[in-house]
């Protein structure tokens, strides 16, 4: 088995990029909603029987 040692200056590198990810994963997700929430919305009102209209 290995042992697994982490210097700081590799984990200042992990942090750092673990929270480059997180705000790609968050900026995709508010991208995503921006452009399509009003498709989601109004599929879950069609979904629970509240029916209502699209608009371009």
């Amino acid at each position: 088995m290995y042992t697994l040692t982490i210097r700081p200056e590799d984990a200042k590198y992990f942090m750092e990029a673990q929270e480059k990810l997180g705000e790609a994963i968050i900026n995709a997700f508010k991208k995503y909603w921006n452009e399509n929430g009003e498709m989601v919305i109004n599929g879950l009102l069609a979904m629970s029987g509240n029916f209502s209209t699209l608009r371009k």
